[in-house]
C-alpha cells in the first residue's frame, strides 16, 4: 500500500489498526480488469438489511473472488475507469461498493473497506463498515 492510501486509511479507521488474511494478490492492475468487476448485493429475497459479518459468510459461500484492499487503493487512484453505473444511485441512495476479501481490526472492532460516491466532490471516496453494523440494499460486494 502506497503511504497515501494508509494515510486516508488512518483517516476512517483511526490509527493503530491491522489487517486480517490479505496475502492474495490483486485483482485489478488494468482498466481491462475493471470491466471484469461485478456489485452483487448479498441480500436474500425479502430481505432489507444484514449486518456485515453475514455478509462476509454470504460470500465465502459464493464462488465469487472478492476484491480486497488492494482492489480498493487501484480503484480509488484509477477512477477515470471505473464503470458508470458503479455511481449511479438507487432509489435515490448513493451506492456503497465494498471490497469485503481484507478485514480490518482496530479498536476491538472489525471493518471493511470500500468505496462510496461522493455527489458534492464529483468521485468516489473511501469508506469503512463495521462488521457488527448492519448494511442496507445500498451495499455491494465487489467482485471478479
Amino acid at each position: 500500500m502506497t503511504e497515501d492510501f494508509v494515510l486516508k486509511l488512518n483517516f476512517i479507521l483511526g490509527k493503530g489498526w491491522g489487517i486480517e488474511d490479505d496475502n492474495e494478490k490483486s485483482h485489478l492492475s488494468s482498466p481491462t480488469d475493471i470491466s471484469r468487476v461485478k456489485a452483487i448485493n448479498r441480500l436474500k429475497e425479502g430481505e432489507s438489511r444484514i449486518d456485515g459479518a453475514e455478509k462476509i459468510r454470504r460470500h465465502n459461500g459464493s464462488y465469487d473472488r472478492c476484491l480486497g484492499v488492494k482492489d480498493c487503493e487501484y480503484l480509488i487512484y484509477n477512477q477515470s475507469y471505473i464503470l458508470k453505473n458503479w455511481s449511479e444511485r438507487i432509489d435515490g441512495n448513493t451506492q456503497f461498493l465494498f471490497c469485503d476479501r481484507t478485514i480490518f481490526h482496530s479498536k476491538n472492532r472489525s471493518y471493511i473497506i470500500g468505496l462510496n460516491w461522493n455527489v458534492h466532490l464529483g468521485q468516489y471516496g473511501l469508506c469503512s463498515h463495521s462488521l457488527k453494523d448492519h448494511l442496507s440494499r445500498y451495499c455491494f460486494s465487489l467482485s471478479v
